[in-house]
C-alpha cells in the first residue's frame, strides 16, 4: 500500500530550513562581529552571496557532525519540493543583518547547496 504525504509534511521540512537560515539571523544567533561583516553586503548578489556562504554558513556547516552534515544537506535537496509560501515563511522567521531581504531564496539555497557540493565529499543521501 503506498502512503501519501501530506502537504503538513512538506511544510513541515521547510520549517527546518530555520536550521540553515539561523547563520544570518542577526537577533538571536549571529554576534555583532560577524553581524557586522555581513551587513555591508547584497544578499540579492550573486557573488556578495558567495562571500556570506563563506563567512556565516560554512564554519556552521564545518564544525557539524557527519551525520548532521548529511541531514542538512538532505533538507537542501529537498527544498525544490518545499511550496514557496513555507519557504518564506521560514526565511521570515530571521532578522537578517542585511539592507534588503532576499529575493530568490531558492536560488540562494542552490547556490549554497553547489557550494556545499564543491567541498564536502559526503554523499547527501547515504
Amino acid at each position: 500500500m503506498r502512503r501519501r504525504v501530506s502537504r503538513d509534511f512538506r511544510k513541515h521540512n521547510a520549517d527546518h530550513l530555520i536550521s540553515w537560515f539561523k547563520c544570518i539571523d542577526c537577533c538571536e544567533y549571529i554576534d555583532d562581529a560577524l553581524a557586522d561583516k555581513l551587513c555591508g553586503l547584497d544578499i540579492n548578489d550573486p557573488q556578495d552571496q558567495v562571500v556570506i556562504i563563506e563567512l556565516a554558513f560554512l564554519p556552521e556547516y564545518r564544525a557539524m557532525p557527519n551525520a548532521s552534515k548529511r541531514s542538512m544537506r538532505n533538507l537542501l535537496a529537498a527544498a525544490p519540493g518545499f511550496e514557496d509560501a513555507a519557504i518564506q515563511e521560514s526565511y521570515d522567521r530571521v532578522t537578517d543583518p542585511f539592507p534588503q531581504r532576499l529575493r530568490d531564496i531558492r536560488g540562494f539555497l542552490q547556490r549554497l547547496q553547489t557550494t556545499l557540493d564543491a567541498i564536502e565529499s559526503i554523499p547527501a543521501n547515504d
